[in-house]
Parts: structure tokens; sequence; C-alpha cells
């Protein structure tokens, strides 16, 4: 079981979906991502692509984050994101979308702005990169946003995607957190 591992509801048990095809971000990794980015989360707009149970998302709410968009393409996911969103007592700060997330990134062109994105998508897949490359073209990230990709510590990830460059990795077992940052030209 998944619980929400600080903030305002600190220790709330969060549903996950059973199956070979579903891989919640383990409470480690977590704790290692919000340690990492600590208190830039705060007031900030969080994206949660490929969002699963919505366990990061969720984390992100209950650590300060002013909004956190939801995006999955898993019917189930977006049942259980609701049921999660609800367990915990948030009834607002957030958008859920039903939507295949470089199609979502590719739809926010220019028009919207998130301060953090975090892409989980499966793992063997090459959703991340995709997403990443998109991320770069549409311009939906502030200046001084982050990008945090989850992936199979053993999978190829290029240190540069458009605007953006790889500054940080950390490894926590098969799980590898790389960190990406608008490359600043001097």
């Amino acid at each position: 079981m998944m619980k929400v591992i600080s903030g305002r509801i600190k220790g709330r048990s969060l549903k996950t979906l059973k199956g070979l095809d579903i891989r919640p971000t383990p409470d480690k990794v977590k704790g290692a991502l919000f340690n990492i980015i600590g208190s830039f989360i705060i007031n900030k707009k969080f994206l949660d692509l490929f969002a699963g149970s919505g366990n990061i998302g969720i984390e992100a709410i209950s650590r300060g984050a002013e909004e956190v968009c939801f995006v999955d393409n898993d019917k189930r996911s977006i049942k259980l994101i609701r049921e999660n969103l609800e367990k915990c007592g948030i009834n607002r700060g957030f958008k859920i979308f039903f939507e295949d997330a470089v199609d979502f990134i590719r739809s926010r062109r220019k028009t919207d702005k998130f301060d953090l994105i975090f892409l989980d998508p499966p793992y063997g897949s090459d959703l991340g990169g995709l997403a990443l490359e998109e991320i770069s073209k549409a311009d939906v990230i502030e200046q001084e946003g982050l990008i945090i990709y989850e992936h199979f510590h053993k999978s190829e990830v290029n240190r540069k995607h458009g605007l953006f460059k790889l500054y940080k990795q950390k490894r926590l077992g098969d799980t590898c957190l790389s960190f990406f940052h608008k490359e600043i030209k001097d």
C-alpha cells in the first residue's frame, strides 16, 4: 500500500491498480524526488504525465503545489486518481485529463505553462523520449522550470532535448530520476 509521505495530508493511504503493466513509484523514489525539488514545489503548477494512480501528483498537492494536472490514457487510472483524491479529501487545485501524454503536450502548445513536469512512462517504451521532445517543442514549461523523468536505470537517456539539458541523475535501485532544465546560453 502506498501512502502520502509528507505535507498536509501525510499518512493518507492511496489505492493502486493491480497488474504486471502497473508500476507505481515506490515511496523511497518518491521521497528522493521531493527531497531534491524541496520547497520549489510550493505554489507551483505541476504536470503529472502518465499519472497512473496519481501518487506523485497527490504528493505534490500535499507538499504545497498550487495546481496539479493529472494526465493518463487509461480509464482505470483516471477512475483511480479520482478515488485517491476523494480519499485524501482533496477537492480543488487539480485537473484530470483522459488523454495520451504526448497528445496532451501538443494540445497545450504555448497556451499552458508548468513549473514542474514529472513523467513516468511505461518502462521499455519510447514514450519518455517522445514526451521530452514534445515538451521542448511545445514551450509548455516556465523558464526556471524542471522536468523530472523516471525510468529504468539501464535505459538510454539523451542528455539534451531541444532547449533542455540533463543536469542531474539519481539512481535508486532499478529506478533512475533524470532532471532536466532549460540550457542557459551565455
